[in-house]
């Protein structure tokens, strides 16, 4: 089915947001976070922990700041937490760092995909819903850093299953947010089978087109 209109609409009639609350606007998933979960705070590893980048590595969480899992697990114990429906991250190897790290919290029905560049910042987030035996990708997050250091530009875009869309984008040289509406996307392709444990190949394509 063809892509239906979007109606879009802009922050106006009053004083233009800074660059910190459109920062704010983008909520949990502005860049620059130091750890993946639902508690995106400021917990670090232990010092002196490093992971070898060529191999997949597990921890309960992924500090992007350091490049380094908090709290490093096993397989069998990320195994362990992914029957238990604990949350836990899961780096995929890269050629000088982790090119993607996956969360997982099967208690949540959630599963996240970050993409990194080649400095380790996030530049693309998939979050999927579990429904049944199934994945559904409800919101796909990216970042622009241009020349800076720290995102310039984000755009989330909020899937629903009937194929309704909300786009935002919050742009630190624009002096507003928009959001745009969409009522026809086609979502075929936003459906993922949930993935074994080990088995990310599926679930950490970036390309979904």
């Amino acid at each position: 089915m063809p892509p239906g209109p979007f109606v879009t609409t802009h922050d106006s009639g009053r004083e233009a947001p800074t660059a910190g609350a459109r920062a704010a606007h983008a909520g949990r998933h502005r860049a620059g976070a130091g750890n993946t979960g639902f508690d995106r705070g400021s917990v670090f590893p232990a010092p002196g922990l490093r992971h070898d980048r060529r191999v997949t590595v597990y921890g309960r969480k992924w500090n992007f700041r350091r490049h380094e899992p908090v709290y490093p697990i096993s397989a069998s114990a990320a195994a362990a937490r992914d029957a238990r429906g604990d949350h836990y991250a899961v780096a995929l190897p890269g050629p000088d760092r982790p090119g993607a790290v996956i969360e997982i919290a099967w208690r949540q029905d959630h599963a996240g995909v970050w993409f990194l560049d080649d400095r380790g910042r996030q530049t693309l987030l998939y979050e999927f819903r579990r429904t049944d035996d199934r994945l559904f990708l409800h919101s796909v997050t990216e970042w622009d850093y241009g020349d800076q250091d720290s995102a310039t530009r984000v755009c989330e875009r909020r899937f629903r299953e009937d194929g309704q869309v909300r786009r935002i984008v919050t742009d630190d040289d624009a002096p507003e947010h928009v959001t745009e509406d969409e009522w026809e996307a086609d979502v075929a392709a936003h459906w993922e089978p949930v993935p074994r444990f080990g088995d990310w190949a599926s679930l950490a394509r970036r390309d979904r087109r």
